[in-house]
């Protein structure tokens, strides 16, 4: 009888081991995102802005202070759902607690270096606000920050000089969004090797050859820049490998201002813009791919009749400048401003070592124009011409 009753009760063991064995996997499954090393938790956070990742320090005593060492922080006001500026009061009260967040998160890391800091506002006009800001970039300069990004707009801000003497820069994203600012001379950019600026004037405090004291940068983007309307400005880097020119702004006591570049190691140049520069290249040896992009012109600018006349030869001296290209790609306008070149015919062309070319349309004058003088010419791609007249971007396109 006792075995018997044994045999009865062992079934239930053998399940409430199973269900036990069940709970445990359930409680594995659970905490598996907590299991992952601390880089790999560090990465996840670096995509969401750091007010939020600090808030993760409530989920367990694992994730506590994991957000003390996040080399990559992100604050952009905008998570903050301000109020509008036409209440001031609030306004400027929800502001001044954005930033004692931040100040109070900076406090409370633990001192490592910053890999990546970027900062997002739109609104940054009181001297008050400008202070503040300044020593949240100053804490990230004292933090060895190798990438920075800032996106800022306020009356008369400029951003602080510590940054243009950051030695251990290796990536700098500065644009003032819906103002023009000067451009400093970079006093420490040793080891800068990637510069995207947008919304600068380089007619005042900089010399003619800003970017010379760069001696690793490799790709630079310029866009909505305005350069000096009389003197040359020059871009000289020995190491730049992509140059990439987006909407300039012509100054209009100088419809044609001139730009030198010397780069012997540039492989890709990108230009895009309703209007063209003078460009002179030197010692483009190493060019291989070009991408010319002519926008259309907006009709109610001003001297649109003088810049149209200078404009096909321009483009035409551009793309001479450009002989060693090996793979070209040339939008619709581009082809049309050509086409109003008299006696190309006859003219040799401006490649030489020409082997791919897309076109946006079919130009069979200037197809031949183009690739006439290149022996090992491969490649030609046609798209249908997609001409969009209106106005993209919000700072219009010239």
């Amino acid at each position: 009888m006792d075995m018997v009753k044994e045999r009865q009760r062992s079934p239930p063991k053998r399940q409430n081991i199973k269900e036990k064995e069940g709970e445990g996997e359930s409680d594995a499954c659970r905490d598996r995102l907590s299991n992952l090393p601390d880089n790999l938790i560090h990465h996840i956070l670096s995509f969401m802005d750091t007010i939020y990742a600090v808030r993760t320090s409530v989920l367990s005593r694992r994730w506590r202070h994991l957000w003390t060492s996040i080399p990559c922080l992100s604050f952009d006001v905008d998570i903050m759902h301000f109020a509008t500026p036409d209440e001031p009061e609030i306004y400027e009260g929800e502001w001044d607690h954005f930033m004692d967040l931040v100040d109070e998160i900076l406090i409370r890391r633990d001192g490592s270096d910053i890999r990546k800091f970027r900062f997002r506002d739109d609104d940054v006009d009181f001297l008050s606000k400008v202070n503040r800001l300044e020593r949240a970039l100053w804490y990230a300069v004292r933090h060895n920050v190798q990438e920075l990004q800032l996106e800022i707009n306020g009356d008369g801000f400029e951003f602080p000089p510590c940054i243009f003497s950051c030695e251990s820069l290796r990536t700098l994203e500065l644009n003032p969004r819906l103002q023009c600012m000067d451009f400093y001379n970079p006093m420490g950019f040793v080891g800068l090797k990637t510069m995207y600026l947008c919304c600068f004037n380089f007619e005042e405090n900089t010399s003619g050859d800003p970017f010379s004291t760069c001696p690793v940068l490799e790709n630079l983007v310029l866009e909505h820049c305005c350069f000096p309307p009389t003197e040359v400005f020059s871009i000289s880097a020995l190491q730049l490998t992509n140059l990439v020119i987006l909407n300039p702004i012509k100054n209009r006591t100088c419809p044609s201002p001139k730009m030198m570049i010397s780069a012997p190691r540039l492989t890709s140049f990108k230009y895009e813009s309703c209007v063209t520069l003078n460009f002179n290249f030197q010692n483009l040896c190493s060019i291989d791919k070009v991408d010319i992009n002519l926008c259309p012109f907006e009709r109610s600018r001003p001297n649109i009749g003088e810049d149209f006349c200078v404009i096909p030869q321009e483009l035409a001296g551009m793309l001479k400048g450009l002989r060693n290209a090996k793979d070209v790609v040339l939008s619709f306008l581009a082809l049309q401003v050509l086409s109003t070149l008299s006696g190309l015919e006859s003219e040799p062309s401006p490649f030489c070592n020409l082997k791919s070319l897309r076109l946006r349309h079919n130009h069979n004058d200037i197809i031949t124009y183009l690739i006439k003088d290149s022996p090992s010419f491969e490649t030609m791609v046609v798209d249908h011409p997609r001409l969009k007249l209106e106005n993209t971007g919000e700072h219009g396109c010239c």
